[in-house]
């Protein structure tokens, strides 16, 4: 039996769904801090926007800023949906690019074989 699990309360289900909810718009801007791993989301279409570093979540727009302070398992699950998304949107990105380049690749080569000059 661990007694320092940590319980997720109703509250706590809510920010990740709400955290979720900014992950899932494909123009939410996520923007890393590599010195201290903190978020920044940006959902600039409805001007929303959260803060996500080693103490909890800030949440703001034009008209409110929320300070939400978490523990750190729990600001750890919401770190870890955000590198997940970043995970997903960076493999499709290389995999766009790549491919790219891929059927570049192909494209010159075809060239060369069927040159008609040659």
């Amino acid at each position: 039996m661990n007694i320092f699990k940590t319980k997720f309360t109703e509250e706590d289900i809510k920010i990740q769904e709400l955290v979720k909810s900014f992950l899932s718009k494909p123009d939410t801007l996520i923007e890393i801090n590599p010195s201290d791993m903190s978020y920044i989301l940006s959902y600039e279409s409805k001007g929303y926007y959260m803060m996500v570093d080693n103490v909890g979540i800030q949440i703001s727009n034009h008209d409110f800023d929320k300070d939400i302070r978490l523990e750190d398992k729990k600001l750890d699950a919401i770190k870890k949906l955000i590198i997940e998304e970043v995970t997903i949107r960076r493999e499709a990105k290389k995999a766009k690019i790549f491919k790219n380049r891929s059927e570049l690749l192909d494209k010159i080569t075809a060239n060369i074989l069927f040159d008609e000059n040659n």
